[in-house]
């Protein structure tokens, strides 16, 4: 809930997904289920908070003007943002995040993944060259109570909203990946090059002088193109 007041105070929101990502091959249906619960809830919490309503550890408890004032705002804003829920299966989950990150305009939110999954995601959305991956960071000590919500909380000093792509570890582990598909590409390209010139000797100049240069230099750079790319790997 905190993810969406953030969320619509600084950035122009059109569609919001929430994403179930369903592990141990269970049906997509119940993913879609339990992301719809999570929208559901969130709007369920939005709508009491700006009503001033808020139960806190089983203790009813009223919130200002000026606090609820904060809620209702985001919930004005949600008006025109399209909101969906989707269940993705985990075997799919590269493709899910490559639809979603072809649009260009598009923010991913890691802050309620697993550990496994979380290193999944940002791994796939970092070899598709996105960097914008983004986690809600609570500073304070939390409460787990009304301490923790988003009128209560002052950016940079209580909470901060990273992108995790502006870490330099992050970036240098970015680039390394572009680097290493643009190198595959590059060899793709060099081997094609040299497959073409060759098939063309055998048929037309077969056992001559010129099939045993094309072969030898075809050889030579293939060779060393590989030990580059294995190289670089390392």
């Amino acid at each position: 809930m905190n993810i969406l007041v953030h969320a619509t105070q600084k950035f122009d929101l059109k569609h919001i997904h929430f994403i179930s990502i369903i592990e141990h091959d269970y049906q997509s249906e119940s993913g879609e289920k339990r992301a719809a619960a999570i929208a559901g809830t969130a709007q369920d919490l939005l709508e009491s908070l700006a009503e001033g309503r808020y139960v806190d550890r089983g203790e009813f408890q009223n919130l200002s003007d000026s606090q609820a004032a904060v809620y209702q705002r985001c919930l004005d804003r949600l008006k025109y943002v399209r909101i969906s829920s989707l269940g993705v299966r985990w075997a799919d989950l590269g493709d899910a995040l490559k639809r979603f990150a072809k649009k260009n305009d598009a923010l991913f939110d890691v802050t309620a993944l697993k550990k496994n999954l979380l290193v999944d995601t940002i791994a796939l959305l970092l070899s598709q060259a996105e960097t914008e991956v983004w986690t809600f960071e609570l500073l304070k000590n939390p409460t787990f109570g009304v301490d923790d919500l988003a009128h209560n909380l002052t950016e940079d000093q209580d909470y901060k909203y990273r992108r995790l792509t502006d870490s330099k570890h992050v970036e240098t582990a970015r680039r390394r990946m572009i680097a290493g598909s643009l190198t595959m590409r590059a060899l793709a390209v060099i081997t094609a090059a040299i497959v073409v010139p060759v098939v063309m000797v055998q048929i037309f100049w077969p056992n001559s002088w010129i099939q045993s240069g094309i072969v030898g230099i075809g050889t030579a750079t293939s060779i060393a193109g590989w030990f580059f790319f294995m190289h670089r790997q390392r």
